[in-house]
C-alpha cells in the first residue's frame, strides 16, 4: 500500500471512494443529511478550492483510502476519513491518519 497526496487524475476516483464508503452508513447518518450522492463533483471541487487537502491510500492501482485535512489558522481540521468497504478492518484508516499527522508540518 502507498500512501500518497492525492493529484489531480485522482478527483474522479476520490469522488467514487467518498460516495461509495458513504453508503455503509446510510441509516447512521441523519437523514436531514443523508442526500445521493453523498457528495456531488461540486461539492469536492468546492472542497480541494477552499483548501482540503486529500492524502490517497493506493494499492494495486486503485484508491483504498483517503483522508482530507484543511489548515484553519491555529488547527488543522480532519474533513474526510473514508475507506473503501472492501478494504476496512486492514489498517488503511491507521496508515492514513500517521502519514497525515506527520505531513502536517511540512503542508501547512
Amino acid at each position: 500500500m502507498l500512501i500518497r497526496r492525492s493529484v489531480d487524475v485522482d478527483f474522479a476516483a476520490i469522488l467514487a471512494l467518498i460516495n461509495d464508503a458513504a453508503r455503509a452508513y446510510r441509516g447512521v447518518i441523519p437523514p436531514d443529511r443523508w442526500h445521493e450522492p453523498y457528495m456531488t463533483t461540486d461539492e469536492l471541487a468546492s472542497e480541494i478550492a477552499e483548501g482540503v487537502v486529500f492524502w490517497v491510500a493506493e494499492h494495486d492501482g486503485r484508491l483504498s483510502g483517503l483522508m482530507g485535512l484543511q489548515d484553519k489558522a491555529d488547527v488543522a481540521l480532519v474533513r474526510h476519513a473514508y475507506v473503501s468497504p472492501a478494504t476496512q478492518r486492514n489498517g488503511v484508516g491507521t496508515s492514513l491518519l500517521i502519514t497525515s499527522k506527520a505531513s502536517l508540518t511540512s503542508l501547512f
